[in-house]
């Protein structure tokens, strides 16, 4: 019988489930193994936005989404994240051009709290003062846009780059830039909060309104 038990345990195979974002209309994002569903919450898995969106101009992009709840049939996840292939934003820097980079702490409106860095090329060598005034621009304007958006239409807007054109124009007053993109967005908390990322981000499903807009391929 311990035998039979034993030769049973070697022969367990984890089961595929596919996973699902519900407040993006039920948007497949991949699949993950697991030999129970229930240990499948709280994990992450990037999908690239080339493939959400049928557009391979995004295939720089992925997206993170978090399971938030699984069955035997499916996990349901919730996007968390954006981020930019660190490769693809290295192919855009020349010779006599200024990399500016920046890493921003905002709150969305459901008070989620968030970390946003954007990264801006300028068309020449600049000095530290202009580096300067950029940043403390994009940080004044990107902690107001986050604070009028919940998460998911933030990302949206991020994915259809409405912030990244609007902050792009304010930004050419003070110098004309190459690039502006949102290389990384992506959940936190403080040291404070008690609860885990995985909590936090049930917590928002149970209480935003369901979302009905998809992931655009703008």
């Amino acid at each position: 019988m311990a035998k039979a038990k034993t030769a049973a345990a070697v022969i367990r195979k984890k089961k595929w489930y596919p996973v699902v974002a519900p407040r993006l209309e039920d948007m497949p994002v991949g699949e993950t193994p697991a030999f129970e569903a229930k240990s499948l919450v709280g994990r992450t898995l990037l999908a690239n936005l080339m493939t959400l969106t049928n557009d391979p101009k995004k295939q720089h992009v992925n997206i993170k989404f978090m399971v938030t709840s699984a069955n035997e049939t499916q996990a349901q996840a919730d996007p968390v994240g954006y981020y930019i292939m660190a490769s693809s934003l290295k192919r855009l820097v020349r010779r006599r051009t200024d990399r500016v980079d920046d890493s921003i702490l905002c709150e969305t409106a459901e008070g989620i709290k968030i970390k946003i860095k954007p990264f801006m090329l300028t068309r020449n060598l600049v000095k530290d003062s202009i580096k300067t005034r950029l940043r403390k621009i994009s940080r004044e304007y990107l902690i107001k846009y986050a604070k009028q958006k919940s998460l998911i239409d933030l990302l949206r807007d991020i994915v259809d780059y409405k912030p990244q054109e609007e902050l792009r124009g304010m930004l050419k007053r003070i110098y004309p830039l190459k690039a502006l993109e949102i290389r990384t967005l992506e959940i936190t908390k403080d040291a404070s909060d008690e609860r885990s990322l995985v909590q936090i981000v049930k917590e928002l499903s149970a209480h935003e309104p369901e979302s009905k807009a998809e992931v655009s391929a703008a």
